[in-house]
């Protein structure tokens, strides 16, 4: 990735994906597009992004742009958890994808994070 780096931790119940660095529009749909292509390799269609480790600011645009980008790719065949800073967690993008059928679940904690890929 141009503006950070990703480590992909495959754990038994999700494909963990973690990002450090900056984060802007492109930044996401090149994350949406490694997430895919990382779990059809896998054969795992939950995944956790924890964005805990990034850093930058997207504005209400780009987050709507975002959540259509995720109803595009990732549709209903994908279980995506995001971890990210209570701050940076307006729900637009969530939002958007959820009305068109992405299953996401959004919180600033890890542990209901997890526990929403492995017992919903």
């Amino acid at each position: 990735m141009e503006n950070g780096t990703v480590e992909l931790i495959d754990r038994q119940k999700f494909l963990e994906i973690k990002y450090f660095g900056s984060v802007d529009e492109k930044t996401v749909f090149e994350l949406v597009d490694l997430i895919i292509q990382e779990s059809q390799k896998r054969n795992n269609c939950n995944i956790l992004a924890d964005l805990t480790g990034s850093s930058g600011t997207i504005t209400s645009s780009s987050r709507f742009k975002i959540g259509f980008y995720l109803a595009e790719h990732l549709g209903s065949a994908f279980r995506l958890g995001v971890v990210a800073d209570k701050p940076r967690t307006n729900m637009i993008a969530k939002n958007v994808a959820v009305t068109r059928g992405v299953n996401i679940f959004v919180n600033d904690e890890r542990a209901k994070v997890e526990d929403w890929l492995i017992h919903s």
